[in-house]
């Protein structure tokens, strides 16, 4: 006896005038453990003959057709495709900011929706720090971007296991939540470059009391802050520093600040640059903090001219 005439499956058209069959577990039949046996892995063929109806009413029988169902005793699982890169240095909300994920469910056919407003969240110690977004109109895909506020606690380098729990409705109005396996999302914090203003200054040793400022900028947003900028010149190679430029503030959140430029030794200037004066390069060294609280040094370089 088939699994049609023990009412263990149900087959009945979609709706009526519709060009679908829906066939469905019979649940009352169905809560036995013997019910369940009669039911195994593999594919059913069922004879089904189209009925339509013409334009005086009269119900003419269209050509048997077989249908084959694939029946599956496994739990639906998903699998998961993983592309794209989260940057600590950016705002969480930057466009490609993010690890995109592809699902694709298994053991369960092609006849089902994703029901992303009930039922869809980030699994896994640290998902607090993350915030998972759906796209409308393309379905199993999902964007995982830092959440706001929480980029701080996210250090760039480390690997954090996350999943992601979503419920699918089935063709029969069933709803299944579901589980992917575990993914990786492993943030990276670029280094910003540093925008340099007030560059090729000129000091004077007639006057070394003279300062200038120069000035050092970030991108902003990206969540970097200048701790301290400082560079020096032995112009005369005497170990003592000719030429220095200085700032510092531990406590600071800019991304912009001004250095001063000024000389220290202007005889040991003086030594090399002689009676035309001569344009250095100074090498400067500006130590960033970034929204992951770790301090990273960038290097740049500004022109100094001497003259007397």
């Amino acid at each position: 006896m088939g699994v049609l005439d023990q009412d263990i499956l149900e087959m009945e058209q979609k709706s009526a005038g519709s060009n679908r069959i829906v066939v469905r577990l019979n649940r009352p039949k169905t809560l036995g453990a013997e019910a369940v046996k009669a039911i195994k892995n593999g594919t059913y063929d069922f004879k089904v003959t189209p009925c339509f109806r013409d334009a005086s009413g009269n119900q003419i029988k269209g050509k048997t057709l077989t249908l084959k169902i694939q029946a599956v005793n496994k739990a639906i699982t998903a699998k998961v495709k993983q592309s794209g890169s989260m940057d600590l240095a950016k705002n969480p909300g930057a466009t490609k900011n993010f690890a995109e994920i592809r699902i694709t469910p298994q053991n369960v056919g092609e006849n089902y929706t994703y029901d992303n407003k009930k039922g869809l969240s980030l699994v896994g110690e640290y998902s607090d720090y993350f915030q998972i977004y759906y796209y409308t109109y393309i379905p199993g895909r999902y964007q995982i971007r830092a959440k706001e506020n929480k980029e701080s606690k996210l250090k760039a380098g480390q690997r954090y296991r996350l999943a992601i729990r979503f419920t699918l409705k089935l063709e029969n109005g069933d709803t299944v939540q579901v589980q992917t396996p575990t993914f990786t999302v492993r943030p990276k914090q670029s280094v910003p470059k540093v925008t340099v203003h007030g560059n090729a200054q000129t000091l004077y040793a007639g006057n070394d009391k003279l300062t200038r400022t120069c000035g050092f900028e970030l991108p902003e947003g990206m969540g970097y802050r200048i701790k301290s900028v400082s560079g020096g010149l032995d112009c005369n190679k005497d170990g003592k520093q000719d030429i220095t430029l200085t700032w510092v503030k531990a406590d600071s959140t800019d991304h912009y600040v001004s250095a001063i430029l000024k000389l220290t030794d202007r005889d040991g200037a003086l030594t090399v640059s002689g009676m035309k004066g001569k344009t250095y390069t100074m090498p400067v060294l500006i130590t960033l903090e970034g929204r992951d609280g770790i301090a990273k040094d960038v290097k740049t370089n500004i022109k100094v001219t001497v003259r007397r």
